[in-house]
C-alpha cells in the first residue's frame, strides 16, 4: 500500500510526536515539517503495519491466527535499545502478518504498585507512537518469572499462535532464517529451543535472553498456575522448573545463538555475513544492532545455510534442582504472587543508566 502527500495540521498528537522523537527523527521517517503543518511524503507501508495495535482485551472477539509471538524485553529507560530494534530486524516481522513483535516493558514498580513520574511518562509517549509496547502488569525490576508468566498468559488470551519468543532487548535477530526454520523444520509440540546453561547438575536450563517455546508447553504453565507452579526471580530458571514436569521434551540446543567471544566480535563486525552462521547475536547495542542489520542486508542470497537438527550436547540431564536455592531466591507458589525487592530497574547489561525518579 502506497501513501502519498498527506498534508495535516498540526494538533496535540503531532506535538506530542514532535516533542518525544524530535525533528530529526520525523524526518528520517519520511515527515516533513513545513510552516506549522506535518506532510507524510511517499512512503510505502504494508497494510498490516499500518493498522497494528496492542489489542485491549475488551476489543478481542477472537483470536489471530499467528505463526509466532515475539515479546522482547526492556527495561523502562531502554528506549535506545528499542528504537535500534525498531530500525533493524523488527522492520521485517512488521510486514509479516504471521509474526507479532512487541516490547515487553515495566507497568509496575518493584513492590507491584504502578510505574508514575518521568519515567511513565515518556514510556506513555513513545507507546503512543510507536503503539509496540506493553506494559507488563506484574512487579518490576527482578521478578522475571511472574513477568515472563504474565505474558504468556497475555499473549494466549489474544492469539492463537504455535510458537513464543522471549527475546532481550539487545539480541540481534535473523528474523527470516528463523521464520523459515519455524514453517518447515521445527516441531509444533513439546519443544524448546535456544542457549542452554550447562555448568553444574541440577542447574541445566536455556537462557532467557533467547527461548522459545511452543503453545502446548506454555498452555501446560497456565493451567498450573493457580495451583502447583512455582517462580523465581529469574524467569528462565522459572521455566526449567516448570518443564520439570514434561517427560517427553524436545531440546534444541542451539550453538548459533548466544554472545559473540572478542576474536569472533572483531571477525563479525568486519566480516560480510552475520546471518549465513548466526541465527541471532546476543548483547548486540545499537551500534552493533545496526552494523550487523546493514551486513546482513548485503549477504550472499544465493547461499542458503544449512538448517542444523535438534540436539541437546550439555553432558547433565536438563532440569532445575528446586531445593538448591537458599532463602533469597527460593522459589514460591506464583499464585501468592511473590515478590523479590532487589533494586529498582534490571537494566541488563551494557552502561548503567539511573532511573528517573
Amino acid at each position: 500500500m502506497i501513501l502519498y502527500a498527506v498534508v495535516v495540521t498540526i494538533g496535540l498528537a503531532n506535538l506530542l510526536r514532535l516533542m518525544f522523537v524530535g525533528y530529526e527523527t520525523l524526518r528520517s521517517k519520511g515527515v516533513n515539517l513545513n510552516g506549522g503543518q506535518v506532510t507524510l511524503v511517499r512512503a510505502s507501508y504494508h497494510y498490516h503495519n499500518i493498522v497494528s495495535t496492542v489489542p485491549a482485551m475488551e476489543n478481542v472477539k477472537r483470536k489471530h491466527n499467528i505463526l509466532l509471538f515475539v515479546g522482547i524485553f526492556s527495561a523502562p529507560v531502554r528506549n535506545d535499545r528499542r528504537n535500534a530494534v525498531r530500525e533493524t530486524w523488527m522492520t521485517k516481522c512488521k510486514m509479516n502478518k504471521n509474526v507479532v513483535c512487541l516490547f515487553i516493558t515495566d507497568g509496575q514498580d518493584v513492590r507491584g504498585q504502578p510505574l508514575k513520574g518521568e519515567i511513565k511518562e515518556k514510556l506513555e509517549n513513545e507507546s503512543r507512537y510507536y503503539k509496540d509496547i506493553i506494559f507488563a502488569n506484574s512487579p518490576g525490576g527482578l521478578n522475571f518469572g511472574r513477568r515472563i508468566l504474565w505474558m504468556y498468559e497475555w499473549a494466549a488470551k489474544r492469539y492463537d499462535f504455535q510458537y513464543v519468543l522471549r527475546l532481550d532487548d539487545d539480541y540481534f535477530l535473523c528474523f527470516d532464517k528463523l521464520i523459515d526454520e519455524l514453517q518447515h523444520h521445527r516441531p509444533k509440540k513439546l519443544f524448546i529451543w535456544g542457549w542452554v546453561h550447562c555448568r553444574k547438575k541440577g542447574n541445566i536450563y536455556f537462557d532467557e535472553a533467547f527461548i522459545i517455546i511452543t503453545k502446548d508447553l506454555i498452555q501446560s504453565f497456565l493451567d498450573r498456575k493457580n495451583s502447583t507452579l512455582l517462580c523465581q526471580p529469574y524467569g528462565d530458571q522459572s521455566i526449567g522448573m516448570w518443564l520439570n514436569a514434561i517427560s517427553t521434551l524436545t531440546k534444541f540446543e542451539d550453538k548459533r545463538l548466544g554472545d559473540l567471544k572478542p576474536r569472533e566480535k572483531i571477525k563479525t563486525r568486519n566480516g560480510h555475513e552475520t546471518c549465513q552462521s548466526k541465527l541471532g547475536i546476543h548483547k548486540s547495542y545499537p551500534e552493533e544492532m545496526k552494523l550487523y542489520w546493514n551486513i546482513s542486508q548485503h549477504e550472499n542470497k544465493d547461499i542458503k545455510p544449512e538448517v542444523p537438527p535438534e540436539t541437546f550436547d550439555c553432558k547433565f540431564p536438563f532440569g532445575i534442582d528446586e531445593n538448591k536455592y537458599g532463602a533469597r531466591f527460593a522459589p514460591k507458589l506464583c499464585k501468592d504472587n511473590p515478590v523479590w525487592n532487589f533494586g529498582e530497574y534490571h537494566q541488563g547489561s551494557q552502561e548503567k543508566k539511573k532511573a528517573p525518579k
